[in-house]
């Protein structure tokens, strides 16, 4: 059951990162928590495309703009203030053991 919760729980990752040419951006993108280890893995190895680990809601040049923001707070509840720096692998396999804790949990 175990392995079954982390591929239903959903994250909402907001990326920076910048394009070929050096310019800035910024993805919001889903992702299922089984895939945050391998996504860490792939964003610190090197130019990825996140699109490859899920699906890209919004994106941009830059940073978000306050209306892409709102957009993401209205549409799929992405809390801005209450985001957490997921900065390893080690990390996200953390925060993918707490969600199908959490999801447990909530099925009980």
């Amino acid at each position: 059951m175990e392995n079954i919760i982390p591929e239903k729980a959903i994250c909402i990752l907001l990326i920076r990162g910048e394009r070929v040419n050096s310019k800035s951006l910024y993805v919001y993108l889903a992702i299922t928590a089984d895939r945050l280890e391998a996504f860490m893995l792939a964003k610190n190895e090197g130019p990825f495309f996140p699109e490859d680990f899920g699906i890209v809601l919004a994106s941009g040049e830059g940073e978000p703009t306050v209306e892409a923001m709102a957009h993401m707070t209205n549409e799929y509840g992405f809390n801005h203030d209450e985001m957490i720096d997921i900065c390893s692998s080690q990390i996200a396999g953390e925060v993918s053991s707490k969600l199908a804790y959490l999801a447990i949990r909530d099925e009980d």
